[in-house]
């Protein structure tokens, strides 16, 4: 069988390489040099503990500030608010705590396999030396959204 795999990053070049090891006949495409914007958006994190999803009940908090905020990545012209008001409403919905916990439950499970996915490719490409397990710190560059986050931190604790 041929397959294609679309995008060159972490899971890109897992899913490829995993194909082959079963026998497949895999191409893989990315608009862009192999790896050169692989875990551009994670900033290189390999992490079983990011379970909490972004559209998580602590938006709630910010959204006032990010939706008035030009320069906020959620700024919406407000001419604009008749198309983008369906999935504004949807995300909204999904920030609800109920919603919320259902997918950390989901993400946590999903993520306690990452180790058996990885491991073996680790190791092959020789990248162990340079991996680090230790710890994880965050950083926020206003008090307004580190108070938002911080009702996040027991569901990473729980986890």
């Amino acid at each position: 069988m041929k397959i294609a795999v679309i995008g060159a990053g972490i899971v890109g070049i897992s899913s490829a390489n995993w194909l082959q090891k079963y026998g497949q006949d895999v191409t893989l495409f990315d608009m862009n040099d192999p790896g050169s914007q692989a875990s551009f958006g994670n900033a290189g994190t390999y992490a079983r503990y990011a379970n909490i999803p972004t559209n998580s009940s602590s938006f709630f908090y910010l959204f006032p500030y990010l939706l008035l905020n030009k320069n906020s990545p959620l700024f919406i012209r407000f001419k604009r608010l008749n198309k983008t008001l369906p999935f504004i409403l949807n995300y909204l919905y999904n920030c609800r705590n109920s919603n919320v916990n259902v997918t950390v439950k989901n993400l946590t499970k999903l993520l306690s396999k990452m180790d058996d996915g990885y491991e073996e490719l680790f190791k092959e490409a020789g990248v162990e030396p340079y991996l680090s397990r230790n710890s994880i710190m965050y950083g926020w560059s206003t008090r307004l959204f580190f108070n938002s986050a911080k009702k996040d931190f027991s569901k990473h604790a729980q986890n």
